[in-house]
């Protein structure tokens, strides 16, 4: 994969145009590879653990669909496969040959040209760089420099288990470098600061130049790595920012590591020692399906539970196991935004749940007449439980439960705004009174009540 990066002085303009492949980081939007501390690869693997292998790196060269092909320090082409569970050694000391042959030519920036195949892209690009399924460029314009986004030829429709950031006219400092993970586009100015930019929410951080030696930079595991390029090296190491940028991510410590094996003439292969993960899959979908549907497990749905968390959604364990507790804090997210109630997980629900204005949780949301979902339940439940009956507990807010409504509204005095009919609408107070100062609406799952009967589709 090539990028544009700025020369550090004129005595190491060969050497830095010799590593115009060279990546400190990369995606295929599954599995992320990246040279972390000490300099050792760092991968979040299929399954979701984060695993590293301990060598020092000299270069990430391409991910296949099996494996991370990265080069080390003392030149050994190593292969990692993407769960994590073992490695092998494809050549002690590789040649330029070996090295050329295992980069990433997913697309080619010469001279301001970027192609893909033989598809131009642009004729003005700055840098670019890719997720496996969409390319990211910054055009040169008379005004500036501009963000743009194109999916890649027969990889537009591909899920990797989360929405595409709309990024096109996006404005950006003059790049040098261009690098996207699987949590962020990170994009390295001439000035030497660093842009990150979310791809879960779209959220954009600007980190101050650090010195004038930096020359790329990405985002990996919430943390800010920064790199030099010294005349053997197209990435040392320079500085690491720890939390530099919530991105909603959960990530399990490194497992234990093993260091690469001796150099043989045949490729050797070891298992890397593993830990239980936590998540087991990406999220399950089907061709053309942005939808993540129950029964989901992987990284993905580990950040909406976390951010349904954060927001106060019963949602249980975050484990990355799309179960019934997960639907039941679904569920009432789509009751706050007003959205009827769905097994699965919408594009635009998880916009609204990563947005600024996303609603926390509110056990005694208001309901009204005609409301269907989860929370009319709880209603309707509580409502039979303290002797007033709603009819059949159907989460539909109907006669009866109108009724029934009506009926406690009676018992504790409550008198309606002249715009409303008694019974229709439940206000905050009144469901406050209805649950009683010790009791809150049930945040579980009702068994002999399966959500699907709440959905009507």
């Amino acid at each position: 994969m090539k990028r544009l990066i700025i020369l550090l002085a004129a005595v190491m303009a060969s050497v830095v145009l010799s590593y115009a492949s060279a990546d400190p980081a990369r995606t295929d939007g599954t599995v992320t590879a990246w040279i972390g501390e000490n300099n050792e690869l760092f991968m979040i693997c299929s399954d979701g653990v984060t695993r590293k292998l301990s060598a020092p790196m000299k270069d990430i060269l391409r991910i296949t669909d099996k494996d991370v092909i990265g080069l080390t320090q003392n030149n050994q082409l190593v292969s990692v496969r993407l769960d994590g569970g073992s490695y092998s050694v494809l050549s002690a000391d590789a040649s330029e040959e070996e090295i050329a042959g295992q980069e990433d030519k997913t697309f080619t920036l010469e001279d301001g040209k970027l192609t893909v195949n033989e598809t131009v892209f642009s004729e003005r690009a700055a840098a670019a760089a890719t997720d496996g399924r969409i390319l990211y460029w910054v055009n040169r314009s008379e005004t500036g420099f501009v963000l743009m986004e194109k999916g890649l030829p027969g990889k537009e429709k591909e899920n990797f288990g989360r929405e595409p950031v709309f990024m096109t006219g996006m404005s950006v400092p003059e790049p040098v470098f261009m690098c996207v993970t699987g949590e962020a586009l990170t994009l390295t100015a001439a000035d030497r600061t660093i842009t990150a930019i979310s791809l879960t929410t779209g959220e954009t951080k600007v980190f101050p130049a650090s010195g004038q030696q930096t020359a790329g930079a990405c985002m990996a595991g919430e943390r800010l790595y920064r790199y030099t390029a010294t005349e053997t090296l197209p990435w040392e190491l320079e500085t690491i920012q720890n939390d530099a940028m919530r991105l909603m991510t959960v990530t399990p410590a490194p497992a234990t590591m093993t260091p690469v094996p001796t150099a043989t003439p045949t490729p050797a292969v070891t298992p890397v020692p593993t830990r239980t993960p936590v998540v087991t899959a990406v999220p399950t979908a089907t061709p053309g399906d942005d939808n993540i549907h129950k029964g989901a497990r992987g990284s993905t749905v580990r950040r909406i539970q976390q951010r349904l968390k954060e927001l106060g959604y019963p949602v249980g364990n975050v484990d990355g196991d799309y179960g019934e507790q997960t639907q039941v804090a679904v569920n009432l997210f789509y009751d706050a935004i007003h959205t009827r109630e769905r097994n699965y997980i919408t594009p635009s629900m998880r916009t609204k749940l990563f947005s600024a204005g996303a609603p926390q949780y509110d056990p005694y949301m208001p309901l009204q007449k005609g409301d269907k979902g989860l929370s009319v339940l709880y209603m309707q439940t509580r409502l039979k439980q303290v002797g007033y009956d709603p009819g059949k507990l159907d989460g539909v807010y109907g006669t009866m439960t109108i009724q029934a409504v009506a009926d406690f509204q009676k018992s504790v005095g409550y008198l309606p705004a002249p715009h409303e009919v008694r019974g229709e609408y439940a206000s905050h107070d009144l469901l406050e009174k209805l649950f009683g100062p010790e009791s809150t609406p049930t945040p579980t799952f009702i068994p002999g009540v399966p959500n699907e009967d709440l959905i009507k589709r």
